[in-house]
């Protein structure tokens, strides 16, 4: 009874396991069918560290420093912008798929807040080319454009659909302001939502972009779209980099497909190794479904070779010996997926795209296991199956 105990908490601990790894997987799986509303394809995103130390000091007025950062910015993307083959340069303040969550206080125009609640949204400096680089389209108005990041050009934006469902909505979206930085800035298109942060679109649903004109605004992320292979593309950009200034750092240079990759990187490690203590959790339930099954039909040898010897079908010994083990793992199956559900709340966080209670995990979960254990079970069923009464009964 003991063995048995413990073969049913094995198969008890596999199913947790394994409905965990379902869930993560499939979490996985819905994460890469998930449109992130940008086209990554023939990108190379070029991380700078630009040294502003140079243009701002106290004797310096602020504007002849904003102009300074600006033309030295201007100067890196004329030089990116002469390599053959590079098709279209933007900057951006945050480069998609970083860890950077820059988010603002804002005032939307005609929202009253409720009470404690805090109004911020996640804010994108970006030159005029960077929604055409991307293959944004607005679903209505206008995205930025070169003209916008003239100086003394009008203060205007671009927001994201759900930004405008949550502060208007009434549906009328253009021409709206928004004010922060104690500024005010006008609506001229809205986007559909995009996901730029990570796939699951929970950090960056709120967003708005604002034309980068000063070097306070500067965005020093460059994007760039060309056609060359990126192993070919890379050692040229980093030689035009250098060509505008020596002293700066590139901290990273890698094809935006490459960045969203390793966005999924914390859920592919979780899926993995969430696999990989399921498969052997799986197999000690199989090792002990073996064993203690085997050792069933060895101490029961003389009760099966009497059951032939009175004229029991062998398909019955085999039967009777497979319904042991399908006791035992229907038994730890099924405090398995009591356990899973009350598990599963602890996944929810960071489950995605599927219910903790998904049906679909939990029934692959239970099928495997109970198949696990009939696989187990075989052998000595058909060893059972085989006993020779005569030779039962001499010894």
């Amino acid at each position: 009874r003991l063995q048995h105990e413990i073969v049913v908490a094995e198969l008890a601990l596999a199913t947790v396991l394994l409905v965990g790894a379902g869930l993560l997987t499939r979490t996985l799986a819905v994460l890469q069918r998930v449109q992130p509303g940008l086209d990554p394809a023939g990108v190379v995103a070029v991380q700078l560290s630009l040294p502003w130390d140079r243009f701002y000091s106290p004797n310096v007025s602020a504007d002849s420093s904003r102009a300074r950062a600006a033309a030295f910015v201007a100067k890196i993307g004329d030089e990116v912008r002469s390599v053959p083959g590079v098709s279209s340069v933007a900057f951006t303040s945050v480069m998609p798929y970083s860890d950077d969550r820059s988010t603002n206080s804002v005032q939307p125009e005609g929202y009253t807040p409720a009470k404690g609640e805090a109004v911020d949204a996640a804010r994108r400096f970006v030159t005029g080319a960077y929604f055409d680089l991307l293959h944004i389209r607005p679903v209505l108005g206008r995205v930025l454009g070169p003209d916008d990041t003239r100086p003394g050009a009008e203060r205007v934006m671009v927001v994201t659909d759900a930004f405008a469902r949550r502060f208007w909505p009434d549906g009328r979206w253009l021409d709206r302001t928004v004010r922060f930085w104690d500024d005010s800035y006008r609506v001229v298109g809205v986007i559909a939502d995009t996901h730029e942060h990570d796939l699951r679109g929970d950090e960056d649903r709120y967003k708005f972009y604002v034309p980068t004109r000063s070097g306070d605004e500067a965005a020093d992320n460059i994007l760039i779209r060309s056609a060359m292979d990126p192993a070919l593309l890379v050692p040229v950009l980093r030689d035009r980099v250098w060509r505008a200034d020596a002293s700066i750092v590139i901290e990273d240079v890698i094809p935006l497909p490459e960045r969203l990759a390793r966005s999924l990187a914390d859920d592919r490690y979780r899926m993995r190794l969430m696999v990989a203590f399921s498969i052997a959790a799986g197999c000690f339930a199989l090792f002990g479904v073996y064993g203690v099954i085997s050792r069933s039909v060895v101490r029961r040898r003389r009760e099966l070779g009497l059951r032939v010897a009175l004229g029991a079908p062998r398909s019955s010994i085999l039967s009777l010996v497979l319904s042991d083990a399908a006791r035992i793992a229907v038994a730890g199956v099924a405090i398995g997926t009591i356990a899973a559900l009350l598990a599963s709340r602890v996944l929810a966080s960071i489950v995605w795209g599927v219910p903790p209670s998904d049906p679909v995990s939990f029934a692959t979960a239970g099928i495997a296991l109970l198949a696990v254990a009939v696989i187990a079970a075989a052998i000595p069923a058909r060893r059972a199956a085989r006993v020779e009464p005569m030779i039962v009964m001499r010894n």
